[in-house]
């Protein structure tokens, strides 16, 4: 069992949310995702007696949540799962930071005590929903919570689904945000995809009347300013690079780096903006 489930909390091509801890998490995502992620990295630590530590800040970084977000998630789940999950606040590198204990033994005993003989929303009892999946892994699984059509990835390198969403009218600005992904492509050798996810942020750029070469200018800068950084690289992506309160900035020092090319390559820093290294969890 503990081998299943710390197989079920990978972080391959996409981080699992077992269905399990969602029903335990009453249908909290955010919870159920920290608790997730609190569980694999608990089948990674090196220590005998079973503690690891990991910032708030990486976990919020990892899921594509807040600081806040986890804090208060790690908070109740502390508060709903008592001794399964402790906490310590303990110097890491020389920094207070939080120390965790999943066991799972417990973590198990409360789903099999509280959760598997309750109802779901649709009056169908967990146990009779748990008979119905596949027992290979997790499966192909109708409407899966792990599958990247019906939730986003947190993995940053993997933020775009393998099929095209087609459940919306196409936009207007659609062929113009197909343009932005091939550049975006073209220029880091990435593979987004023309997703609903990667095409919102560029579509809600253009709808600002920003231009296709605004968006393509950006991602350019923003390949030389971060392609060759191994933890910068990460953020070349759409819901970074055209994430609303940040692209103006974006766009104005791309700008006046191209009309200043023998310059050193213009910052938001520049702009007295010190703000976007939190957004970037830096």
């Amino acid at each position: 069992m503990y081998k299943l489930l710390s197989e079920l909390v990978g972080q391959g091509a996409n981080l699992s949310i077992p269905r399990v801890f969602i029903r335990m998490c009453k249908g909290n995502y955010n919870h159920a995702a920290v608790l997730s992620q609190l569980v694999f990295w608990s089948t990674k630590t090196s220590r005998t007696d079973g503690w690891f530590y990991k910032s708030q800040q990486e976990l919020a970084t990892e899921l594509e949540l807040s600081r806040d977000q986890v804090k208060r998630s790690v908070k109740k789940l502390s508060t709903d799962f008592g001794t399964a999950i402790k906490t310590q606040l303990k110097k890491a590198n020389g920094v207070p930071t939080t120390h965790y204990h999943i066991d799972i033994k417990l973590l198990l005993g409360f789903y099999e005590s509280s959760v598997i003989s309750e109802s779901n929303p649709l009056g169908e009892s967990a146990q009779i929903i748990e008979s119905r999946r596949p027992t290979q892994e997790m499966g192909e699984i109708s409407q899966s919570i792990t599958d990247p059509n019906h939730i986003r990835t947190t993995d940053p390198k993997d933020l775009l689904s393998s099929k095209h969403d087609d459940t919306n009218p196409p936009d207007k600005n659609s062929d113009s945000a197909k343009q932005v992904i091939q550049h975006l492509n073209a220029v880091t050798g990435s593979k987004f995809q023309c997703c609903k996810s990667n095409i919102s942020h560029i579509n809600g750029r253009l709808h600002d009347g920003y231009t296709v070469e605004d968006l393509c200018l950006v991602i350019t800068q923003k390949q030389i300013e971060w392609g060759s950084d191994g933890k910068m690289a990460q953020y070349i992506r759409p819901s970074t690079l055209f994430k609303p309160s940040k692209f103006s900035g974006y766009l104005q020092a791309a700008k006046i780096t191209k009309l200043n090319p023998d310059n050193r390559p213009v910052t938001l820093a520049d702009f007295d903006d010190l703000t976007w290294g939190k957004d970037l969890g830096l």
